[in-house]
């Protein structure tokens, strides 16, 4: 389920920091067989976004009821940290796939 891409055409294996730098762009060049194919963000994202927002939730409101005093710093260092564990796992949420000769054009 967790895997980074790999190129559509040779099977080149990206590593995490390669994958989240191209992950901004829309197509890219393979470094090892020169064939171009398109950068996309696959379905699952939500997916990802939803379950850091869902853990994040119940880790605040279990912070709440253990405190018996509203304090909100380990609040905002709960939601910090789900949401950097959200941008980690986005590498893993990309997909290579063959460009279609009409797009090269």
């Amino acid at each position: 389920m967790f895997q980074l891409p790999v190129c559509p055409y040779c099977n080149a294996v990206y590593h995490y920091k390669e994958v989240k730098k191209i992950s901004s762009e829309k197509s890219h060049k393979c470094y090892y067989c020169n064939k171009s194919f398109s950068v996309e963000k696959m379905p699952g994202t939500a997916v990802l976004w939803s379950i850091v927002i869902i853990f994040a939730i119940l880790i605040n409101v279990s912070i709440l009821l253990v405190m018996t005093f509203f304090n909100i710093i380990p609040l905002l260092i709960v939601s910090i940290l789900a949401a950097i564990l959200g941008f980690i796992f986005i590498p893993y949420f990309i997909g290579f796939k063959k460009e279609n000769k009409k797009s090269r054009k």
